[in-house]
């Protein structure tokens, strides 16, 4: 799954990963019309308070924190707002 999210996504200026629907209806992958789900980061200490901290600020937040030594990071998926019409 992860190594399927690397591959559909796109880095924005903001820094914000978003995975992009590839329309196929692949339940790995996401279902046509449901909302793209985004990816952002940030510094953790615990699980719990990355899983907290997450679905509070962010619709639809799944969060974990990621320890890989010497760095814990806070991987949080939410759904990505809406693009701006065009």
């Amino acid at each position: 799954m992860i190594i399927t999210i690397l591959l559909l996504a796109s880095v924005h200026e903001n820094g914000v990963v978003v995975c992009e629907d590839d329309d196929t209806g692949d339940p790995d992958i996401g279902n046509p019309g449901e909302p793209f789900r985004c990816i952002i980061s940030w510094d953790c200490t615990t699980n719990e308070a990355c899983k907290r901290d997450c679905s509070q600020k962010f619709p639809q937040g799944r969060g974990f924190c990621k320890s890989e030594p010497p760095f814990n990071a806070c991987l949080c998926s939410y759904n990505c707002p809406p693009p701006p019409p065009t």
